[in-house]
């Protein structure tokens, strides 16, 4: 119970910003901000848009609304987005969130200006072999992949933790080649 007292401000907080939101689209220093669309997948559908991506260097996040430490990373996974999609990253916000909560995620992303692919992975395939397989996924998040413009995952959170600026470090590393 202890452990959970140092969220409820964070709760708090993020309930008194969403009180404040009157538009279903909010404003960026660019223009007004779309409602991100969220598409449920399974994992196959996951991997083709990695797949896909080829050519890319590309991030995908494994995160959910109702975690702490990933609200909390979120925002850098935006200011990547935005640092890097012009030289070729493409960031892929996967949430962990149940199905029904598709309204809430669609919410948080469109807060966080996150103007990326996002998607809801169906609960039954979030946590199976293929996930572990692929991308050496245990189940615990925040957790971030990386995967170079040849298709080949070359990074991981839960192998080898990177701050916010190492990260980044490692992106343009990964992007110059």
């Amino acid at each position: 119970m202890r452990h959970l007292l140092w969220a409820l401000p964070l709760i708090c907080g993020a309930a008194l910003i969403g009180c404040n939101s009157s538009s279903s689209t909010t404003s960026t220093p660019d223009g007004p901000a779309e409602k991100p669309l969220v598409e449920v997948i399974d994992y196959s559908v996951l991997e083709q848009a990695v797949t896909t991506s080829k050519g890319n260097v590309v991030i995908v996040d494994f995160w959910a609304t109702w975690c702490p430490p990933c609200v909390k990373s979120f925002p850098h996974l935006v200011q990547i987005n935005k640092k890097f999609k012009d030289q070729g990253l493409v960031c892929i916000a996967a949430s962990l969130d149940d199905v029904d909560d598709k309204d809430a995620v669609e919410k948080f992303l469109e807060d966080q200006h996150a103007n990326f692919k996002a998607v809801i992975l169906k609960r039954s395939q979030a946590t199976g072999v293929g996930m572990e397989k692929f991308f050496n996924y245990k189940g615990g998040i925040p957790h971030m992949v990386m995967f170079s413009r040849t298709g080949e995952r070359v990074w991981d959170s839960s192998t080898n933790p990177l701050s916010d600026g190492a990260l980044d470090q490692r992106i343009q590393q990964e992007l110059s080649k």
